[in-house]
């Protein structure tokens, strides 16, 4: 990677320690170890995936579109629930609906940003694992929003069915991993998921246009189930403004308030200006998505695969229900990596 391209967050000047010296030289160590890994990890990878057959190809084809037929039958099943069991998918799916159409103003998801899913090839095809199940769920839930936007918009003004038909015909599904494997660029493609060839370090930045109406905003969901608190801090630092925070964005990933309830203790990380979610827990509104009632078995896709797949994930918008203001942002900002263990932990 070019330095140029690689972010993390560089505090203010400040005085220099005794043991400033050894500490850059540990940094320098963990980086190097870091890229050393990573170049090892992607070589054995590439070995492994470069010479995959057709019939290879297939047989993901068919089990990625099996995990995702699936998840789309819970919907009906759980309709017919006489004991009120709710399936998984119809939770997430109620979720986001519930997120996006909500009072007088609307917000039409046009953009899935998906990071973190990791490799969902593996050697063994007759077991769902965790990043196929959540390769299989994005890819269920653009359709069903597809759909869903499609039928609410039916009930919308004439004017406004027109500004916002751009936004029902086509959800846009990109992909980043940065260990992808051949046969899962042609499995992605073949699910129509664009595919991001550039490290991007989660600096993204959504686009501030909207297309539609004033009662109908673009919005951006970034699917990131269990990535690290620093890759979730580079997409809100990237996005870090008051109209696209509360209009603009939603996220599917890691509970954020678990992670003030888990660091409360440590003085030191929640006074880091550079992490961008404790500024905005007062604005942080989450949703659960694998809810205690949802024991239905979704066929061959049990709770146990759920629950690795999306344990203590939420559904998390942001609002100012309290007329806060909004936090500004840090002199510190992303400029070059450092370690690893900075940036993803």
């Amino acid at each position: 990677m070019e330095s140029s391209e690689e972010w993390t967050f560089v505090p203010i000047k400040s005085k220099k320690s005794s043991g400033s010296n050894s500490k850059n030289k540990k940094r320098e160590q963990q980086l190097s170890k870091a890229k050393n890994l990573q170049k090892s990890l992607q070589s054995n990878a590439d070995e492994d995936n470069k010479n995959f057959t057709e019939v290879q190809k297939i047989n993901l084809i068919k089990t990625t579109e099996k995990c995702i037929i699936e998840l789309k039958e819970s919907l009906g099943s759980s309709d017919e629930s006489k004991d009120n069991e709710i399936s998984f998918f119809s939770a997430l799916l109620d979720g986001i609906i519930d997120k996006t159409f909500n009072g007088e103003s609307h917000r039409c998801i046009n953009e899935i940003v998906c990071y973190g899913i990791g490799n969902f090839y593996t050697a063994r095809m007759d077991k769902y694992n965790p990043s196929l199940i959540q390769l299989a769920c994005i890819i269920a839930l653009r359709d069903e929003l597809t759909e869903r936007y499609s039928e609410k918009l039916e009930s919308s003004s004439k004017c406004e069915k027109q500004l916002s038909a751009s936004s029902s015909n086509s959800i846009s599904l990109v992909y980043f991993e940065p260990f992808i494997v051949p046969i899962e660029r042609e499995v992605l493609l073949h699910f129509n998921v664009k595919i991001i060839d550039k490290n991007e370090q989660g600096k993204r930045k959504i686009n501030a246009d909207n297309r539609n109406s004033k009662n109908v905003k673009d919005c951006t969901l970034f699917y990131m189930p269990h990535c690290p608190m620093r890759l979730y801090s580079n997409v809100l630092w990237a996005n870090w403004s008051e109209e696209l925070m509360f209009n603009r964005i939603l996220l599917l990933g890691n509970s954020f308030k678990a992670y003030d309830d888990r660091i409360v203790a440590s003085s030191r990380k929640l006074g880091d200006k550079t992490n961008a979610i404790f500024p905005l827990l007062p604005f942080i509104h989450e949703q659960s998505i694998l809810l205690k009632q949802t024991s239905k078995k979704q066929n061959e896709i049990s709770n146990d695969d759920l629950e690795k797949a999306f344990n203590d994930c939420v559904v998390i918008s942001f609002q100012n229900d309290k007329g806060k203001p909004f936090p500004p942002q840090p002199e510190e900002y992303i400029i070059q990596e450092t370690t690893t263990e900075e940036i993803f932990v």
